[in-house]
């Protein structure tokens, strides 16, 4: 199986954010937390598709990433939403319990750039990017399509019935409900919602010292790459064997690489590499082509990008032993960029650490 490589990586962090106008989706934001910032207002997300496939609760958004593209000569925004379930349980399950969505959006002349967003008023930019939210209903606990109101005040929408009592119950709605029009509305912290940072992206350092071998437990790197290849899903038994053996003995090899590499830039929570190789927290569970799942379009989907463990640190939960939890969350897209639907389903890879690593 091969491993990453040297090639020039780019690596997500999180920081907070003090122009909290800029994690609107009028920007193009890549975040972290909050709620999500839709790229695309013509058929938005709907809690059926945002469900965990183990457990069936609504998932939480954990992040996005903006990284436009050229179809065609076409000029297009792009941005991957990724959502996670909150019960750890459910991590342990072979059923989904994290799910990524694709967005593309044609850009147009009246799409805001860079320059517009430095130069214009934000009361003027927020009145824009009001006007075209309010075309939508959005669910008040996650933002996800609301079709359904509450009905004594006729103003707060929702998702699901679950989030209406979630936010009757945990986030203050029966009180701001009860006594609307009549005293100001109290404001009160999301409970449903991670925390919420801005996804700076930095190029990734050079190492300081070159590697000394190139090759996992005694398997020239290059031959490994062979079994991924496309021809080759289908393992000659005498090589699997012979790979089997190499690394019976170093099952924490892939572990100290990753170690390693990440320490380059230890706060780092993405890593982003289109058309690459994901850096493997461990020679387990590392999949094959025949793994990763063709796009419902009929094309090949590559790896993208992936989400490092340390994201976990951000999100504000208290750690027990059934918090969620991952190796890394390897995420792979449509080789074509299909744009079949406004948010189309993509594949994940989760990899957990080998109880040996630990």
């Amino acid at each position: 199986m091969a491993e990453a490589g040297e090639d020039s990586v780019d690596l997500g962090f999180a920081e907070k954010c003090e122009d909290d106008f800029r994690m609107l989706g009028i920007s193009y934001p890549s975040k972290l937390g909050g709620k999500p910032a839709w790229l695309r207002w013509d058929s938005l997300l709907t809690e059926s598709q945002a469900r965990c496939n183990n457990c069936d609760t609504i998932l939480h958004f954990l992040c996005q990433i903006y990284v436009p593209t050229d179809i065609e000569e076409k000029h297009y925004h792009r941005t991957l939403y990724v959502f996670c379930c909150s019960n750890g349980k459910c991590y342990s399950s072979k059923k989904q319990c994290v799910k990524v969505f694709r967005s593309l959006q044609e850009e147009s002349e009246d799409d805001l750039t860079e320059d517009d967003l430095d130069k214009k008023a934000e009361e003027e930019l927020r009145k824009m990017f009001e006007s075209k939210q309010a075309l939508w209903t959005l669910c008040e606990v996650c933002s996800l399509n609301g079709n359904k109101k509450c009905s004594l005040c006729h103003d707060t929408y929702y998702c699901s019935k679950e989030h209406q009592a979630f936010d009757w119950k945990f986030n203050k709605h029966k009180k701001n409900c009860k006594d609307r029009g009549t005293i100001a509305i109290i404001s009160t912290k999301n409970k449903f919602l991670f925390d919420e940072y801005e996804i700076v992206i930095e190029e990734e350092p050079k190492k300081k010292e070159n590697s000394k071998n190139n090759n996992i437990g005694g398997i020239d790197e290059s031959r490994l790459k062979e079994l991924m290849s496309d021809g080759k899903q289908d393992l000659d038994k005498e090589l699997e064997k012979e790979f089997n053996k190499a690394t019976a003995n170093t099952r924490d090899e892939y572990f100290e690489k990753f170690k390693k590499r990440i320490n380059r830039e230890p706060d780092q929570i993405i890593r982003y590499d289109l058309g690459g190789i994901p850096l493997w927290v461990s020679s387990e569970k590392i999949p094959f082509d025949k793994d990763i799942p063709k796009c419902s379009c009929g094309s090949k989907r590559q790896y993208e990008f992936q989400i490092l463990p340390q994201m976990l640190n951000y999100l504000g939960i208290e750690t027990t032993v059934d918090s969620i939890d991952w190796g890394t969350l390897c995420i792979y897209t449509c080789i074509n960029n299909c744009n079949e639907s406004a948010y189309h389903e993509e594949f994940v890879w989760k990899q957990d650490f080998s109880f040996i690593n630990i």
